[in-house]
């Protein structure tokens, strides 16, 4: 059995290479739908591997679209370092609530700002955005924002632990490591409901709005700062939820896929 972790880059070569010598050929996918016709170069050879892993069903139909069977697409989580993304312990609440956004790839920036404008004459609130240093120039002229690239692994781990919650404004997403990582760490997210977001979240511990709703996303953050012990609930679910993300976990669901195609007579 081989498999192909990054298959959306990937699919081409090793699939042939070990085709060639007569393994079985398990592929995960982790572009958005709307990016798979562009990246996956001879959609032709989708039909040929043994197992179709994605990390989102919203990936499903463009496979159901290629011909490859039903039977031979499963949903496999993405998976989180829950020994390594952890709560703090005892840190006392501030009586600000930061808003931590992370990431630069297909993220709605207009609707971030959006956000932050709104909120820039309410001392209730802080935004930190860490992002590409391209989009610095975003978010210029907002007092508000704390703008940071760069971080080594343990400033991110320090930024999830210092958060209030998560604010999560993307264009599109399958899974979505902030998404993980954050509730690893025992934050809530607030998040625009766009592709695989939903899959990895639920109403415990995260509140989401329709895409590109800016007053839904205010609203939802004055939730969160107007009751504390919401929001502490809602953290303690986010790490629950993360538990189930965890590779271990993760890696017996892909064992399991490896079992199924091994059944399947020649």
């Amino acid at each position: 059995m081989v498999h192909v972790l990054w298959a959306d880059s990937d699919l081409g070569y090793a699939d042939l290479l070990a085709k060639r010598r007569g393994a079985m050929v398990c592929g995960t996918f982790h572009a958005c739908v709307e990016d798979l016709p562009r990246v996956i170069r001879r959609p032709e050879r989708l039909r040929e591997l043994d197992a179709i892993i994605v990390v989102s069903t919203t990936q499903i139909e463009y496979f159901r679209s290629q011909g490859v069977p039903e039977e031979k697409i499963v949903f496999v989580p993405h998976g989180i370092d829950t020994a390594y993304f952890t709560p703090t312990d005892g840190a006392p609440e501030r009586p600000v609530l930061t808003a931590l956004s992370v990431g630069s790839y297909r993220r709605n920036f207009d609707v971030l700002r959006a956000v932050c404008e709104r909120l820039q004459d309410d001392s209730r609130f802080e935004f930190e955005i860490i992002s590409s240093p391209r989009n610095r120039t975003v978010f210029e002229g907002l007092s508000n924002v704390r703008f940071r690239s760069g971080l080594s692994d343990e400033e991110l781990l320090d930024a999830y632990r210092r958060a209030s919650c998560l604010l999560m404004t993307v264009q599109a997403s399958t899974a979505n490591n902030a998404v993980l990582e954050a509730l690893a760490c025992g934050v809530p997210v607030v998040a625009e409901r766009v592709g695989g977001i939903s899959e990895y979240v639920d109403s415990s511990c995260a509140l989401e709005t329709d895409p590109r709703d800016v007053e839904g996303l205010v609203q939802a953050l004055k939730l969160l700062a107007e009751q504390p012990e919401l929001r502490r609930r809602m953290a303690a679910a986010a790490r629950r939820r993360a538990l189930s993300f965890a590779w271990d976990a993760v890696g017996r669901l892909t064992a399991d896929v490896y079992e199924t195609v091994r059944a399947v007579p020649a």
